[in-house]
C-alpha cells in the first residue's frame, strides 16, 4: 500500500501499518499525557499497545488519561489538563475517534493556560487572549472519521444549556497526525459505516454546488472511491486494500475547507445529536440519506448529475437513474437500520428538533419547514 507525508498545516503520516514504525516516535519531548476513551482502548487494544511499546522504544515516559467519553464535557479537559501539569508533561497524544482527539486539542490548548479561559470561550463563543502556544498533540484516529485530526476544531457539550459548542481556532490544529487505516479493521460492524456514509453525502453536496473546481475534483475521488469500496467493510475481516482506499478518500475530503452550512443534513443531524447527546455520531445521518437526497438532486444541473452518475459506472450499482444508483449502493451496506429508541428520539419531538435547529443555526434556509418535517419524521418512522 503506497504511505506518504503531507503538512497542511497538520504533519500528516498515512499509510497501512505506520503505527509499526517507531520512528516516527522519535520525537523532542519527554513526557505524555494520552487522552484516549475505555472504547478506544477495548476496541483498538493491539494499536494502543503499540502506541505504548513505540513511546518506550524512544524513551518517552507517559501517563493515560482514558476517561473521555460522549458528550465531551469540560470537567473532562479540566481534569486532564490538570493531570498533565501535575505529572510534567510536556505533549499529549489523542488516541481514539471524534471525541478523544477533540479532547486532546483542548487539553493541548489550555495545559499552559489559566483554565477559566475554556469557561470564559465558551460562553461568549469569542476566542480568548491566550498567552501560550499549545503543547505539541499527536492525534492518532481509530476510525475512518479522521477530520478531528485534519481541523481546528473541538466539539464540547454545554450540560448548563445542553446543547453543543463548536470552538475554533488555528491553535487547535494538532501538530501531527497518524492515520493508520489497518487500525479501523477492529471496528465493530455497526461502527464501520456512519463516516463512509456521511462523507457519501458530503461529496454529493460539494459536486451538486459546484463550490469550486477543488472541492468538485476532490468530490468526485472521493466519492470513486467510497462507492467501489464500502461494500467491502461486509467482511468480518475487510481487505486492506479497502481500509486504505477508505481512509485516504475520507482524508481526502476532510482536508477541504468546508464550513458546516455547505451541508444541511449534517446541519440537522447537529441539533438533533445535540438534543440527545448520547446519540452515536453520524447514527441520524446514515438513516436520513436516502429521504434526504432526493431533495439534494432536484436542483442540480445535468452536468453535476452525470458526474455522480459517473460514480457509479462499471460497479453492480450502476444506473442511469442516479436516484436508483444511490439507492442500490445504500443496499450492499450492511449497516441495518438504527434502533433510535434507546436514545430518546421520538415523532413527538420533531418540532422540537426543528426548533432546536435552528437555535444552533439561526441562518438555515436550505430546506423549508415541510421537507425538514418529512425528513425527519421518515426517517424515524420504521418501515
Amino acid at each position: 500500500m503506497n504511505e506518504f507525508r503531507q503538512y497542511m498545516p497538520v504533519d500528516i503520516h498515512f499509510g497501512n501499518g505506520r503505527m509499526n514504525d517507531a520512528s516516527l516516535f522519535n520525537l523532542p519531548y519527554h513526557k505524555a499525557l494520552i487522552v484516549t476513551g475505555r472504547e478506544a482502548l477495548e476496541g483498538s487494544q493491539h494499536a494502543f499497545n503499540t502506541l505504548l511499546k513505540n513511546l518506550e522504544a524512544n524513551h518517552i515516559k507517559y501517563i493515560i488519561e482514558d476517561s473521555v467519553s460522549h458528550p465531551l464535557v469540560k470537567s473532562e479537559i479540566v481534569d486532564a489538563t490538570v493531570r498533565a501539569n501535575d505529572f510534567n508533561c510536556d505533549f499529549v497524544i489523542a488516541f481514539g475517534g471524534g471525541k478523544a482527539l477533540d479532547a486532546g486539542k483542548l487539553v493541548a490548548r489550555f495545559a499552559n493556560e489559566d483554565i477559566t479561559l475554556l469557561d470564559a470561550w465558551m460562553k461568549s463563543r469569542e476566542v480568548p487572549p491566550f498567552d501560550y502556544d499549545p503543547m505539541f498533540l499527536l492525534s492518532v484516529p481509530t476510525s475512518f472519521n479522521n477530520a478531528s485530526a485534519l481541523n481546528p476544531k473541538a466539539f464540547l457539550y454545554d450540560l448548563q444549556n445542553q446543547r453543543q459548542i463548536r470552538l475554533k481556532h488555528q491553535s487547535l490544529f494538532p501538530k501531527m497526525a497518524l492515520i493508520d487505516p489497518l487500525i479501523a479493521s477492529t471496528l465493530p460492524f455497526d461502527k464501520r459505516f456512519d463516516a463512509i456514509v456521511d462523507a457519501f453525502i458530503r461529496s454529493i453536496e460539494l459536486i451538486v454546488s459546484d463550490r469550486s473546481i477543488m472541492h468538485t475534483t476532490q468530490a468526485e475521488l472521493t466519492l470513486n472511491l467510497i462507492v467501489r469500496n464500502a461494500a467491502g467493510l461486509n467482511k468480518k475481516h475487510p481487505d486492506e486494500s479497502v481500509l486504505h482506499a477508505l481512509s485516504y478518500a475520507l482524508m481526502n475530503l476532510n482536508r477541504l475547507y468546508m464550513p458546516k452550512p455547505w451541508f444541511p443534513l449534517q446541519q440537522i443531524s447537529d441539533a438533533i445529536e445535540g438534543y440527545h447527546e448520547t446519540l452515536p455520531h453520524a447514527s441520524f445521518i446514515s438513516m436520513a440519506a436516502l429521504h434526504y437526497l432526493p431533495h439534494r438532486l432536484i436542483n442540480a444541473s445535468d452536468e453535476n448529475m452525470a458526474r455522480i452518475r459517473d460514480a457509479f459506472r462499471g460497479t453492480p450499482f450502476e444506473s442511469n437513474n442516479v436516484a436508483v444508483a444511490i439507492d442500490n449502493f445504500f443496499r450492499s451496506l450492511g449497516n441495518g437500520p438504527i434502533d433510535f429508541r434507546p436514545y430518546g428520539l421520538e415523532l413527538a419531538l420533531v418540532s422540537d428538533y426543528m426548533v432546536h435547529l435552528k437555535t444552533i443555526y439561526p441562518d438555515f434556509e436550505a430546506l423549508g419547514n415541510d421537507t425538514l418535517y418529512e425528513i425527519i419524521e421518515r426517517t424515524l418512522i420504521k418501515e
